[in-house]
């Protein structure tokens, strides 16, 4: 009876030893799976927020694009032009009289591009858009030996927005350039400053 008591209490120590083995493995193993569990949390997150950037890169790339677009189609419908007198003084010392408040009708255009916004007939630009310009005047005196000046300027809304004058001694010729906002069909115009004779070929 007594060896087989001994037995017994070796038997259930062993196995009392293996089930804490396995219990230890079992434990070991679920921490490493709970472990693993976290990572691929983590991974799934971050591929979530690698997804969301990638959109909101797509969506920042696709704005930029559209912009640079409207600004390369505005640059195709660019709005100019450059106007002058038929007749070429240097030729034929042609000359065009006009009295004071005259608007300058130049009857030539040697270039336009954005539209037919010059109006040879009555020596009028408007504007096809709101937006700024800027205008250039040159005028020329028909004979720079009279002591006489010449005045024109340019006119908005009948507001001189810039002016420029030639005058004796030696000044023959005389430029101005002007800028100004303008929203959509307003007028701009040169005028004479007085009455006066100019060079046919001025612009």
């Amino acid at each position: 009876v007594r060896n087989v008591d001994h037995v017994n209490t070796t038997t259930m120590h062993r196995v009392s030893q293996d089930v804490n083995r396995l219990k230890n493995i079992v434990s070991t193993v679920q921490h490493k799976t709970d472990s693993t569990d976290v990572g691929v949390s983590h991974l799934l997150g971050g591929l979530k927020n690698a997804t969301r950037q990638r959109d909101d890169l797509n969506k920042f790339v696709n704005v930029s694009q559209a912009a640079l677009k409207t600004r390369l189609d505005a640059l195709d419908d660019t709005v100019a032009f450059t106007a002058l007198f038929t007749n070429d003084s240097v030729i034929d010392r042609a000359t065009t009289s006009y009295s004071h408040g005259k608007v300058l009708e130049f009857d030539t255009v040697s270039l336009q591009t954005g539209g037919p916004n010059y109006n040879t007939t009555t020596g009028t630009f408007t504007a096809p858009t709101d937006g700024t310009y800027a205008f250039f005047l040159s005028i020329q005196r028909d004979n720079p030996s009279e002591d006489v000046c010449i005045q024109a300027g340019v006119v908005s809304k009948h507001a001189w927005l810039c002016t420029t004058a030639a005058c004796p001694q030696g000044y023959t010729a005389a430029s101005t350039m002007c800028t100004v906002h303008l929203r959509r069909r307003d007028q701009v115009m040169a005028v004479a400053d007085k009455p006066e004779s100019l060079f046919g070929y001025v612009h």
